[in-house]
C-alpha cells in the first residue's frame, strides 16, 4: 500500500517542486520536474502510476493528471508525457499539448485515433447527417400542424382559406418551430449530450474538457446556431476547416463534437 507522502515536501536540486511515484507497491521520490519528466519518457511512470505533488488533495493515476496543470505551473504533454511550462502548451480537446507533438495530435483527432481518456473528435459527415436527421424530426410537428389546420378550416369554410389566414398561419407554425426545435435541442443535450441524429451517428456533444454540457450551455449553443445559419450556413462549415472540428456555435459556447 502506497503511503501518502509527507505534508510538506522538500524541493529538489532545480526548478519545480518534489514529485512522489509509486513502484512496486512502495513510495519513491522525492525527485524533481526534470528527473520526473525522464522517467515518463523511459516508462517508468506510466498512466497507471500513483503520482503525487504539494498541492494535490490525494495520490492519482498520472493518466488523470497528464495534460492537466501541475502545483507550480508545469504541465505534462498529453502525447509524449514531457513536462513544459503552463505558457508554452497548446490546448487540444481539452488537453495540453506541446508545440511538437501538435501535427501528430492533430493527425491523431482528426483520424480518428485516440489514447485512454482522450476526445475523438467526429468527422463533419457526421455532423452534417446528424444535422439532417434533426431538421426532418424538428419539422414534422410544424408541418403536420400546419396541413391539419388548413384542412379544418376548409373544410368548414372554403372561403376561409385567404392569403391571409394563410400568411398568419405560417408565422404562427414558424414560431411553434422555434420553440420546438429550442426545446429539442436543449433538452435533449442538457440531459443525454445528443440529440437524435447524434444517437443515429453515434456522436455527442460535449464541453472542450470532455464533461457533460449543462442545459444552460445546451441553450447558449441552439441560439449561436442561428448565427451559425446566415449567409448561407457557413457557421456550420467553418467545421471543415477548423483544426478541432468546431462549428462557429462551438465557438461561440467552447464545445466540441465526438464521437460516443
Amino acid at each position: 500500500m502506497v503511503e501518502r507522502a509527507p505534508f510538506n515536501p522538500r524541493k529538489t536540486e532545480g526548478s519545480g517542486m518534489a514529485w512522489y511515484y509509486a513502484e512496486g507497491g512502495e513510495q519513491r521520490g522525492p525527485v524533481s520536474d526534470e528527473d520526473f519528466q525522464r522517467l515518463v519518457a523511459n516508462g517508468t511512470v506510466h498512466a497507471a502510476t500513483l503520482v503525487w505533488q504539494e498541492g494535490m488533495p490525494e495520490w492519482k493515476h498520472y493518466g488523470e493528471i497528464a495534460g492537466r496543470p501541475s502545483a507550480l505551473g508545469s504541465v505534462a504533454c498529453s502525447e509524449c508525457g514531457r513536462v513544459f511550462p503552463v505558457e508554452d502548451m497548446i490546448e487540444l480537446s481539452g488537453a495540453a499539448v506541446c508545440p511538437g507533438c501538435k501535427p501528430i495530435a492533430l493527425q491523431r483527432l482528426k483520424a480518428g485515433v485516440t489514447r485512454p481518456g482522450r476526445l475523438v473528435l467526429a468527422e463533419f459527415w457526421r455532423r452534417a447527417l446528424a444535422e439532417v436527421i434533426d431538421y426532418v424530426i424538428v419539422q414534422i410537428p410544424p408541418v403536420f400542424l400546419f396541413f391539419f389546420a388548413i384542412m379544418s378550416a376548409a373544410k368548414g369554410d372554403p372561403n376561409a382559406v385567404t392569403e391571409e389566414f394563410a400568411v398568419g398561419l405560417q408565422l404562427g407554425v414558424s414560431c411553434f418551430s422555434l420553440v420546438v426545435w429550442g426545446c429539442y435541442e436543449t433538452v435533449l443535450l442538457g440531459w443525454k449530450g445528443q440529440t437524435l441524429g447524434k444517437m443515429a451517428l453515434g456522436i455527442k456533444v460535449v464541453t472542450s474538457s470532455g464533461e457533460k454540457l449543462t442545459y444552460g450551455r445546451a441553450a447558449g449553443r441552439w441560439g449561436g446556431k442561428f448565427l451559425s445559419r446566415l449567409v448561407c450556413c457557413i457557421g456550420y462549415l467553418v467545421a471543415g476547416f477548423d483544426e478541432e472540428l468546431r462549428a462557429l456555435h462551438d465557438h461561440i459556447c467552447d464545445t466540441r463534437v465526438v464521437l460516443k
